[in-house]
């Protein structure tokens, strides 16, 4: 487990690295003339590489699918730096916190839990539909109250998922340890890695200060 909580975090670090190039380099200054149309843009080529990465992850060697692991990170670091703009400094620390707590805390039950968290495992389809809606929530409902009740429902559902993910880790690492190979912990330190940032960003949608 420790090897995928190490792969997480090298993860996570390399996304602020690529976060503050992005926001401090010159070269990459065009593409905050306009953020929504690059965000725009950059999305279609992460969900892109994200596709081909689960693809690697079944079918290709460990080489092939580390690097679309790496071009996976520094997709979201784009992102990330956009989406930022949007947001102040003291906010974006603040839900970074309360997010690393609150996953710290469901990783933990989720690792110490003797209740079975399979058979609440197969939700994961509605997470990703949930996203959605939020998402689509925010455009339909100009009022708070419409898209306040569908973010809520996004924080409590998204929040189950490190538990979910890390329970599923230490089941695979304790039905057969020598069977967890690099291609392995590679892939459950990015399922962490994806699951941390998922809450982060529901966090930021509903307690994000504007500028």
């Amino acid at each position: 487990m420790a090897k995928v909580y190490g792969v997480m975090a090298l993860a996570l670090l390399w996304t602020a690295l690529v976060i503050a190039t992005t926001l401090t380099h010159p070269f990459f200054a065009p593409l905050f003339d306009d953020v929504r149309a690059s965000m725009a843009w950059i999305c279609w080529l992460y969900f892109l590489v994200g596709w081909l990465m689960l693809i690697a992850w079944t079918r290709w060697s460990l080489s092939i699918f580390a690097a679309f692991c790496f071009l996976y990170t520094i997709g979201m670091g784009l992102l990330l730096a956009l989406l930022f703009t949007f947001f102040t400094e003291q906010s974006i620390a603040r839900v970074f916190l309360l997010s690393a707590g609150m996953f710290g805390l469901m990783s933990l039950y989720g690792y110490t839990t003797q209740q079975n968290l399979a058979r609440i495992r197969n939700i994961g389809l509605m997470l990703l539909c949930g996203a959605v809606l939020v998402a689509l929530g925010r455009l339909l409902y100009p009022s708070p109250t419409g898209w306040w009740v569908l973010e809520g429902g996004g924080i409590v559902l998204f929040a189950f998922m490190p538990a979910m993910v890390n329970q599923h880790i230490k089941e695979v690492y304790l039905e057969d340890p020598t069977s967890a190979d690099a291609k392995t912990v590679l892939w459950g330190g990015m399922l962490l890695y994806a699951t941390f940032l998922v809450l982060f960003l529901e966090l930021l949608r509903l307690f994000g200060e504007r500028e």
